[in-house]
C-alpha cells in the first residue's frame, strides 16, 4: 500500500480518539458529508459540499452577555454554539490551488454547513478547517519531496486567504498514537478557548518585582 494513502486511513481512526481525550460526547459523528441549502430557481435543495476525511464536532456556551436575566433564563438550557473542525489530509488533491482554497472557505458559506446523522440535520455554527500534510522520509523519493513542498506551499496559502484555517505537517511514517498528539493539540483551543501563554505568570511577577524596586 502506498505510504501516503495509508497516512490518510490514519485521519479516521486518529480523530476518533481526539473526539474521545476531548469529551465531544454531546455529538457522536457517524458520518463526514457536509452539505448546504443552495437556490435553485424559487427553491432551496440540499447540496452536498464535499467529504471530510475526518470530523470533530462539539458545543460551547453562550453565556448572559447583554441578555436580560429572564431572557436568558428561558434559553440557557440551549444557549450553545455548535462548533465543527474539518481535519484534511492533503496530499496529491493539494497539487492545485484550487481544491485547498474550497475546503479552506468552509466557514464562508452564506447558508452554513449542515451535518446529516440519522434523522436529524446539524448546523455547525462555527467551522474550523485543520489541513495536515505528510512530509515524506529521508530516504523518499525527490517527486515525493517535490510534491510535499508545492502541497505545504498551496495549503498554507489558502490558509492565510482563508480564516479559521491552520495547517500543520506530520511526518508520513507517523503512528497513529503520534497523529492523535498531532490533531488534539491543534484543535483543543477550538473546543476550550485559548489558554495562558506559558510564562506568563513567571512574567507578570519579573514586572511586579522591577516596580517594587523602583518605588523603594
Amino acid at each position: 500500500m502506498n505510504k501516503f494513502t495509508d497516512f490518510k486511513k490514519k485521519i479516521k481512526p486518529a480523530s476518533e480518539q481526539v473526539a474521545r481525550a476531548l469529551n465531544l460526547t454531546d455529538m457522536i459523528v457517524k458520518g463526514y458529508d457536509l452539505f448546504t441549502p443552495a437556490k435553485s430557481s424559487r427553491d432551496y435543495a440540499w447540496t452536498k459540499v464535499f467529504n471530510a476525511d475526518a470530523l470533530l464536532v462539539g458545543t460551547r456556551p453562550v453565556k448572559q452577555g447583554r441578555l436580560t436575566t429572564a431572557a436568558y433564563d428561558k434559553v440557557r438550557g440551549v444557549s450553545k454554539v455548535r462548533v465543527g473542525v474539518i481535519v484534511q489530509s492533503e496530499w496529491s488533491t493539494a497539487q492545485e490551488l484550487g481544491n485547498p482554497l474550497g475546503k479552506a472557505s468552509a466557514s464562508h458559506f452564506p447558508d452554513g454547513l449542515w451535518l446529516v446523522q440519522d434523522d436529524a440535520i446539524t448546523r455547525l455554527d462555527r467551522v474550523h478547517v485543520l489541513f495536515i500534510v505528510p512530509e515524506p522520509g529521508a530516504g523518499d523519493s525527490q517527486e515525493d519531496n517535490k510534491k510535499f513542498e508545492r502541497a505545504l506551499t498551496l495549503t498554507t496559502l489558502a490558509a492565510q486567504m482563508m480564516p479559521h484555517c491552520q495547517v500543520i505537517r506530520a511526518p508520513v511514517d507517523c503512528t497513529e498514537a503520534a497523529l492523535v498528539e498531532l490533531i488534539k493539540s491543534a484543535t483543543s483551543k477550538a473546543f476550550r478557548g485559548p489558554g495562558k501563554p506559558k510564562g506568563s505568570k513567571k512574567a507578570s511577577k519579573k514586572k511586579t518585582k522591577k516596580k517594587t524596586k523602583r518605588t523603594r
